[in-house]
């Protein structure tokens, strides 16, 4: 049996959307300095405050990144994603996250006509993942996880990745074990054809030991491993 994984072909993506996001925030304080209009500033203070608070969530010193991986990882089991959700997974938010960071449903067909440059669900809005999603799922509530994940796989979004699973790795793991020992003790018996059962093992654990830096006991290789003796 093996493990299914996905990761996002962006690493490091959510952090990304972080530092685009502030780079947006200096675009609008510029606007505003150069009498372009745009954002006031309690607009620009409002996502200042709101940029940090995102960062807190996914980005500081006391940030389970192995946690949020793996809360990002469970979407990929839900049966279903509401597009919001949607949009999040493909940024590298989880979708637990994702009422604490959009408000408005994004889905809709006039959403742009309705965001407010000025608020920060218009970034969520505004990227290239948005811009994909949209063209797919606008107007779905509900989108069924697997069809989103297949999609997001096609449009190089989400990578799958298939590992062989603990029970696997190790069987393959004993499996190559036990063909080294019966290599060492046919050699060993070639040398010594006298030798007994026991000999051959506590030889075997000695090469094991000195060549292949594996640690084995005598006893367990004895009655484990050399059960073909003497015809290895």
């Amino acid at each position: 049996m093996n493990n299914i994984k996905y990761v996002l072909v962006i690493p490091g993506r959510s952090a990304q959307f972080v530092k685009e996001f502030e780079l947006s925030i200096g675009d609008r304080i510029l606007e505003k300095d150069i009498g372009w209009g745009g954002c006031s500033k309690d607009e620009i203070y409002e996502l200042n405050i709101r940029t940090q608070y995102i960062e807190s969530q996914l980005h500081n010193d006391y940030t389970d990144e192995a946690d949020l991986y793996n809360q990002w990882h469970r979407a990929m089991s839900m049966d279903s994603l509401s597009y919001n959700e949607a949009l999040c997974v493909l940024l590298g938010i989880p979708v637990s996250l994702t009422n604490n960071f959009i408000n408005v449903d994004l889905s809709k067909e006039d959403t742009e006509l309705e965001l407010d440059e000025c608020h920060v669900v218009y970034e969520f809005y505004n990227t290239n993942e948005n811009d994909f999603l949209f063209r797919k799922y606008k107007n779905n509530n509900s989108i069924d996880t697997k069809e989103f994940i297949e999609w997001s796989i096609d449009k190089n979004f989400i990578e799958k990745i298939t590992t062989p699973s603990s029970e696997v790795q190790h069987r393959q793991a004993t499996e190559k074990l036990q063909i080294l020992i019966d290599s060492i003790a046919k050699n060993v018996m070639e040398k010594h054809p006298k030798s007994t059962q026991t000999n051959v093992a506590e030889d075997v654990a000695d090469i094991l030991k000195k060549e292949h830096d594996t640690d084995r006991s005598s006893d367990t290789i004895r009655t484990k491993n050399l059960k073909k003796h003497p015809n290895y």
